[in-house]
């Protein structure tokens, strides 16, 4: 076993179970709410506060427990005066065996939501990528050099990573939960057992990629790249190196996400980019749970909006508000 795979099997021990789990990750999302425990099911919620009262979602963006059969339990315990109106959560698509679980926790609301994007790395890399993809790793790899950093050594590049995903946020206009402001980023990168990878030409960082554990396997959280990182392809190369570095360590698959957006655009960048990589997807569903049914049909009278349909929690759908006539709330 080289120095690498022993370093990359200790980041995912030193993690628990996943860094979508973890209590750090959980509080490096102020920006979206404040952190509720499900002490029973082994993780978080974020309780969001408006001017009509507080409704919990998911951390961004899964949510992730060690024992979701115990989901249904920490729902009931919330349901308590000036607790949580709601629960909406995107569950964990990685998760086997628990899906009559999350149906029971989730009763209110349970749809088939986007296609996850995964990698199974019992499979050598280059009998999986695609041709584009393959050429950009090509590409990438003569253009930039890879680093990697874990624990402590994180640090150091706190300032580079900011910058890039501040790029990022510019760029692509990204608004709500993903628009994370520099102290969590700083923040995310301490989450136990988060690793990185960063593409250089000469000394200047141009692309960086965060990954966190997630038992046996490990999950692409985010990315960063400028304008010169995307003319060398540096994120192929980034990724390819991750990729095979994670098979090496005996990691199962690699867990990419789904495409940007409410809805994934298969003709989007990101889709495309993602796909080029994936074996195969796994379908994450939306699940919904009304705590308080008298609150939660005031709220959707008040914004003017009918309490069933396919939006959930239907106080925020905001197009349909607009279509009324705007928020009215």
């Amino acid at each position: 076993m080289g120095a690498h795979d022993a370093e990359g099997r200790a980041a995912r021990i030193v993690a628990g179970e996943d860094g979508y789990a973890s209590e750090p990750y959980v509080r490096a999302l102020g920006h979206i709410g404040s952190p509720i425990a499900l002490p029973q099911a082994g993780g978080w919620l974020l309780q969001r506060t408006s001017a009509a009262g507080t409704d919990a979602c998911a951390p961004y963006p899964l949510l992730v427990c060690q024992t979701p059969q115990a989901l249904a339990s920490d729902f009931d315990a919330l349901v308590q005066p000036g607790g949580p109106v709601s629960v909406t959560a995107v569950c964990d698509p990685m998760r086997e065996g628990c899906d009559e679980a999350l149906r029971t926790a989730f009763r209110d609301h349970w749809v088939a939501y986007k296609d996850h994007f995964v990698v199974d790395l019992q499979r050598p890399l280059e009998q999986t990528l695609s041709n584009h993809h393959a050429r950009k790793v090509k590409r990438g790899e003569k253009r930039v050099t890879v680093e990697w950093a874990q624990g402590s050594a994180l640090e150091a590049w706190e300032a580079d990573w900011q910058s890039l995903y501040a790029a990022l946020i510019a760029h692509h206009d990204i608004q709500g939960p993903a628009a994370f402001p520099p102290a969590s980023l700083a923040a995310q990168l301490r989450v136990p057992g988060a690793r990185a990878t960063r593409a250089r030409i000469a000394e200047q960082t141009v692309s960086m990629v965060v990954w966190y554990p997630a038992g046996e396997g490990m999950r692409y959280h985010l990315a960063g790249t400028n304008s010169e990182g995307y003319a060398a392809s540096a994120t192929y190369a980034l990724f390819a190196a991750a990729l095979r570095r994670f098979r090496e360590e005996g990691c199962a698959w690699t867990h990419l996400g789904a495409g940007a957006g409410v809805r994934a655009d298969e003709s989007s960048g990101l889709t495309a980019f993602k796909a080029g990589w994936a074996t195969h997807t796994r379908t994450a569903f939306l699940g919904g749970r009304i705590l308080d049914p008298e609150a939660y049909q005031r709220w959707c009278e008040q914004v003017g909006v009918a309490a069933g349909g396919d939006f959930f929690p239907a106080y925020r759908n905001v197009s349909a508000r607009a279509r009324e006539g705007g928020d009215r709330g």
